[in-house]
């Protein structure tokens, strides 16, 4: 799986090189048989590097100025609607879990830390985010990108790029008096997630995600920031417990138990005289239309 995945990520040219054994499976991420020991959800989380340079997940509305409590000097950002077509467009909420969070300045990777509301659930609990179709958009922000702009493009110039995993909980409560969970998913969800062809590990769905048109100052009512290039890419698959249609365990034929989103987004700094212009790289012309 992952490796497949991996193959798809160099083509773009966003993603570094992880094992498989770096995924969690299915059993990591509640594989519809156990219930989750978190009773408290936030809707969103932020993390970010020394230099205050970071990104969110979650449930977010169109104000990117809430950043500025924890770091008023910087406010540039950029939104990634991420696609809840087809699959999750059933439910009006679920339950995700984000990690594997990296940022890298020029491909070193930078210390990352949880950032805002100190409220906030810490450990597992901050991880795990409810995700509430009336409450915003389920967006990957990144931010504070005017820190970037410190770098001279034509003596320094800095390509940042922002990784994460997000994994759906795929549990649901039984119906059955049992007080059981079982799968949220059906194998036709499932089909669906990974491309329409259950032989398929998963399918790129950039082109599916609504980016925004630049990168905009919070503080200054959204203007557009002239001087990046932004690339983006996202994957979605399964992991985990292979299945068959019958719910039998089959290594060849069957599909994962854990779905998830892989989002990759790669900055540069071009230089103030240049407009700030933004594209989805996807590996293949298959990727979903």
């Amino acid at each position: 799986m992952k490796k497949q995945l991996l193959f798809l990520f160099a083509a773009s040219a966003l993603f570094a090189a992880c094992s498989s054994d770096d995924m969690p499976t299915g059993s990591d991420v509640n594989n519809g048989q156990e219930q989750t020991d978190v009773t408290e959800y936030a809707s969103s989380l932020s993390v970010a590097t020394a230099d205050g340079v970071g990104m969110s997940i979650g449930t977010l509305d169109d104000a990117a100025a809430t950043r500025a409590e924890y770091n008023a000097g910087s406010n540039y950002y950029f939104d990634l609607e991420l696609y809840q077509g087809d699959v999750l467009e059933q439910w009006d909420e679920y339950i995700v879990k984000a990690d594997d969070f990296a940022i890298r300045y020029n491909g070193e990777y930078q210390t990352v830390e949880k950032t805002g509301d100190e409220d906030m659930p810490t450990g597992a609990e901050w991880q795990n985010l409810r995700i509430t179709r009336d409450r915003g958009k389920f967006k990957v922000r990144i931010e504070q990108l005017d820190e970037i702009s410190w770098f001279d493009p034509e003596k320094d110039p800095i390509d940042v790029t922002f990784e994460a995993y997000i994994w759906v909980e795929n549990k649901k409560l039984l119906d059955d008096g049992t007080g059981g969970y079982g799968e949220l998913f059906t194998w036709n969800d499932k089909v669906t997630w990974v491309g329409g062809d259950a032989a398929n590990d998963g399918v790129d769905i950039s082109k599916l995600c609504t980016a925004g048109e630049s990168i905009f100052d919070g503080r200054s009512n959204n203007e557009e920031i002239p001087g990046f290039e932004v690339r983006y890419n996202v994957y979605r698959g399964l992991s985990g417990r292979q299945t068959d249609q019958d719910g039998n365990y089959d290594k060849n034929d069957g599909l994962g138990d854990t779905p998830y989103i892989k989002v990759a987004i790669h900055v540069t700094n071009r230089g103030d005289e240049k407009p700030t212009e933004v594209r989805a790289i996807y590996p293949s012309e298959e990727a979903a239309e």
